[in-house]
């Protein structure tokens, strides 16, 4: 009988990840975006406190801050 393999998935880190700048080190995003950076800095405060990965907080705050950019940018246009 032939036996047969598992296939392990291996969850890397992201290099993406491991590069993420917080905001508090970009003034110059910090003035654009004043509410989507405090709005993503308390997610990744509690997202930190229920244990996640970090590079999942960094996913999630990075999701967060391109959405608050993205509406930004959609204001502009309707202007």
């Amino acid at each position: 009988m032939a036996r047969r393999r598992r296939r392990v998935t291996v969850i890397r880190r992201n290099s993406a990840a491991r590069r993420h700048q917080p905001a508090q080190d970009m003034p110059e995003v910090i003035e654009r975006n004043p509410e989507y950076i405090e709005q993503g800095l308390r997610l990744t405060t509690t997202l930190e406190q229920r244990s996640l990965d970090s590079s999942e907080v960094a996913i999630c705050f990075a999701l967060i801050f391109f959405h608050g950019v993205l509406e930004n940018h959609t204001r502009k246009l309707e202007d």
